[in-house]
Protein backbone atom coordinates (compact mmCIF):
# COMPACT_ATOMS: atom_id res chain seq x y z
CA UNK A 1 0.00 0.00 0.00
CA UNK A 2 2.73 2.46 0.96
CA UNK A 3 4.77 1.55 -2.12
CA UNK A 4 1.80 2.32 -4.36
CA UNK A 5 1.20 5.73 -2.79
CA UNK A 6 4.90 6.61 -2.88
CA UNK A 7 5.23 5.57 -6.53
CA UNK A 8 2.12 7.59 -7.49
CA UNK A 9 3.41 10.68 -5.65
CA UNK A 10 6.88 10.25 -7.19
CA UNK A 11 5.39 9.81 -10.66
CA UNK A 12 3.29 12.98 -10.26
CA UNK A 13 6.29 14.90 -8.98
CA UNK A 14 8.48 13.83 -11.91
CA UNK A 15 5.72 14.59 -14.41
CA UNK A 16 5.22 18.10 -13.01
CA UNK A 17 8.98 18.76 -12.87
CA UNK A 18 9.73 17.72 -16.44
CA UNK A 19 6.62 19.42 -17.81
CA UNK A 20 7.51 22.73 -16.15
CA UNK A 21 11.12 22.52 -17.39
CA UNK A 22 9.94 21.85 -20.92
CA UNK A 23 7.45 24.76 -20.76
CA UNK A 24 10.14 27.11 -19.43
CA UNK A 25 12.45 26.22 -22.32
CA UNK A 26 9.64 26.62 -24.84
CA UNK A 27 8.67 30.03 -23.44
CA UNK A 28 12.29 31.24 -23.64
CA UNK A 29 12.50 30.20 -27.27
CA UNK A 30 9.13 31.75 -28.01
CA UNK A 31 10.12 35.04 -26.35
CA UNK A 32 13.32 35.37 -28.40
CA UNK A 33 11.53 34.40 -31.61
CA UNK A 34 8.74 36.87 -30.84
CA UNK A 35 11.26 39.64 -30.07
CA UNK A 36 13.05 38.94 -33.38
CA UNK A 37 9.74 38.98 -35.27
CA UNK A 38 8.80 42.31 -33.68
CA UNK A 39 12.17 43.81 -34.60
CA UNK A 40 11.90 42.52 -38.18
CA UNK A 41 8.35 43.84 -38.67
CA UNK A 42 9.32 47.22 -37.19
CA UNK A 43 12.30 47.58 -39.52
CA UNK A 44 10.20 46.50 -42.50
CA UNK A 45 7.50 49.00 -41.49
CA UNK A 46 9.98 51.85 -41.20
CA UNK A 47 11.77 51.05 -44.43
CA UNK A 48 15.18 51.94 -45.80
CA UNK A 49 16.38 55.47 -45.06
CA UNK A 50 14.52 55.92 -41.74
CA UNK A 51 16.24 56.75 -38.45
CA UNK A 52 15.93 54.14 -35.71
CA UNK A 53 17.35 53.58 -32.24
CA UNK A 54 18.11 50.01 -31.19
CA UNK A 55 19.15 48.45 -27.91
CA UNK A 56 21.00 45.17 -28.22
CA UNK A 57 20.74 42.28 -25.77
CA UNK A 58 24.14 43.24 -24.29
CA UNK A 59 22.79 46.74 -23.42
CA UNK A 60 24.45 48.72 -26.21
CA UNK A 61 22.32 51.50 -27.73
CA UNK A 62 22.88 52.51 -31.33
CA UNK A 63 21.19 55.19 -33.42
CA UNK A 64 21.40 55.10 -37.17
CA UNK A 65 19.72 55.06 -40.55
CA UNK A 66 18.47 51.76 -41.97
CA UNK A 67 20.51 51.07 -45.10
CA UNK A 68 19.53 47.47 -45.91
CA UNK A 69 16.83 45.07 -44.78
CA UNK A 70 17.37 41.33 -45.06
CA UNK A 71 15.54 38.19 -43.99
CA UNK A 72 17.69 37.54 -40.91
CA UNK A 73 19.46 40.86 -40.39
CA UNK A 74 19.48 44.55 -41.21
CA UNK A 75 22.17 47.20 -41.58
CA UNK A 76 22.46 50.63 -39.98
CA UNK A 77 24.66 53.54 -40.97
CA UNK A 78 25.52 55.84 -38.06
CA UNK A 79 26.61 58.77 -40.23
CA UNK A 80 26.50 59.19 -44.01
CA UNK A 81 29.70 57.90 -45.58
CA UNK A 82 30.51 55.39 -42.82
CA UNK A 83 30.52 51.64 -43.19
CA UNK A 84 27.15 50.03 -42.39
CA UNK A 85 26.83 47.89 -39.27
CA UNK A 86 24.92 44.60 -39.60
CA UNK A 87 22.62 43.39 -36.81
CA UNK A 88 20.70 40.14 -36.50
CA UNK A 89 17.07 40.49 -35.49
CA UNK A 90 17.75 37.98 -32.69
CA UNK A 91 20.32 40.35 -31.11
CA UNK A 92 17.88 43.27 -30.78
CA UNK A 93 16.27 43.76 -27.36
CA UNK A 94 14.33 46.95 -28.22
CA UNK A 95 13.86 49.05 -31.30
CA UNK A 96 12.08 52.36 -31.80
CA UNK A 97 11.91 55.33 -34.10
CA UNK A 98 14.67 57.87 -33.43
CA UNK A 99 13.77 61.47 -32.79
CA UNK A 100 10.85 63.13 -31.10
CA UNK A 101 7.69 61.20 -30.36
CA UNK A 102 4.34 62.28 -31.80
CA UNK A 103 3.15 63.43 -28.37
CA UNK A 104 6.21 65.66 -28.01
CA UNK A 105 5.64 67.20 -31.42
CA UNK A 106 1.95 67.85 -30.64
CA UNK A 107 2.86 69.46 -27.31
CA UNK A 108 5.47 71.65 -29.00
CA UNK A 109 3.01 72.80 -31.68
CA UNK A 110 0.35 73.53 -29.06
CA UNK A 111 2.81 75.53 -26.97
CA UNK A 112 3.89 77.59 -29.97
CA UNK A 113 0.25 78.25 -30.89
CA UNK A 114 -0.66 79.37 -27.35
CA UNK A 115 2.40 81.63 -27.18
CA UNK A 116 1.46 83.19 -30.53
CA UNK A 117 -2.12 83.90 -29.40
CA UNK A 118 -0.93 85.46 -26.13
CA UNK A 119 1.58 87.62 -28.00
CA UNK A 120 -1.05 88.84 -30.46
CA UNK A 121 -3.49 89.68 -27.67
CA UNK A 122 -0.77 91.51 -25.71
CA UNK A 123 0.21 93.58 -28.76
CA UNK A 124 -3.43 94.41 -29.48
CA UNK A 125 -4.07 95.54 -25.91
CA UNK A 126 -0.89 97.64 -25.87
CA UNK A 127 -1.57 99.44 -29.15
CA UNK A 128 -5.31 100.08 -28.98
CA UNK A 129 -6.17 103.18 -26.99
CA UNK A 130 -9.55 102.75 -25.45
CA UNK A 131 -10.64 105.14 -22.79
CA UNK A 132 -13.07 103.31 -20.54
CA UNK A 133 -14.20 106.62 -18.98
CA UNK A 134 -14.53 109.14 -21.80
CA UNK A 135 -16.16 111.74 -19.52
CA UNK A 136 -13.64 111.21 -16.81
CA UNK A 137 -13.67 108.96 -13.83
CA UNK A 138 -15.91 111.17 -11.72
CA UNK A 139 -18.56 113.34 -13.13
CA UNK A 140 -18.99 116.63 -11.46
CA UNK A 141 -22.49 117.04 -10.15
Amino acid sequence: MHRTIISIVLGCFLTITFTSLHLAQAQGTTASARRAAIARSFVLGQGVGKKVKIELLNGTEIKGIVSRIGDNSFELVRKPGEQPLAFDYDAVARIKKAGWSNASLIALGTGIGVAAVITIVAIAVATVKIDPFPDGFRKSR
